[in-house]
């Protein structure tokens, strides 16, 4: 029991730096954003400089706002995960896990983690497209781990739904 309590502890723990960076991202990309709107004529002449005059910069400029725009819906499903998961954790400590409330907040989970592969997705696109214009951009390969959690996630809301039913007939038995 000790030890349940322990990793109960630092998965609040986990998931309450978690939720920090994540605010860190977010201000990240909103600042990103404002900045290469408001900067837009330093930035095209740094792409210039980088990549040559054959670039249409304004193109470039446009592709990094769209991949600072595809951080946005990232940021908010990990928030909206982070505290589904942190008010699951707090039903461990109080012995009650097994409720309609939880089963809800593990399908809101698994929509979270379906919108962050959705993300992913959009990512691949864009690593298509910076290739296509010959900038700098990220390396993209399918998540096969990510779309098997999304699928665990809507399995395991359906696990707690039938459980909570289960105990709620048995209770009325009794």
């Amino acid at each position: 029991m000790m030890r349940q309590g322990k990793l109960v502890h630092i998965a609040k723990i986990v998931v309450q730096l978690g939720r920090g960076l994540n605010g860190v991202f977010a201000a990240i990309f909103v600042f990103g954003l404002v900045f290469s709107v408001l900067k837009a004529p330093a930035i095209d002449a740094q792409l210039t400089l980088k990549y040559g005059p054959r670039l249409d910069v304004e193109t470039a400029r446009h592709f990094f706002q769209g991949v600072l725009l595809l951080g946005l819906p990232a940021v908010y499903a990990t928030e909206r995960l982070f505290a589904s998961l942190r008010a699951i954790l707090a039903t461990v400590g109080m012995g009650d896990t097994f409720s309609a409330a939880n089963a809800a907040r593990i399908r809101l989970i698994g929509w979270m983690l379906l919108t962050l592969q959705l993300v992913d997705v959009a990512l691949g696109v864009a690593a298509g497209i910076a290739r296509s214009l010959r900038l700098d951009f990220i390396t993209w390969t399918p998540s096969f781990t990510g779309w098997l959690a999304v699928l665990v996630a809507f399995v395991l809301a359906q696990v707690f739904s039938a459980g909570t039913r289960m105990r709620d007939e048995l209770e009325g038995v009794i």
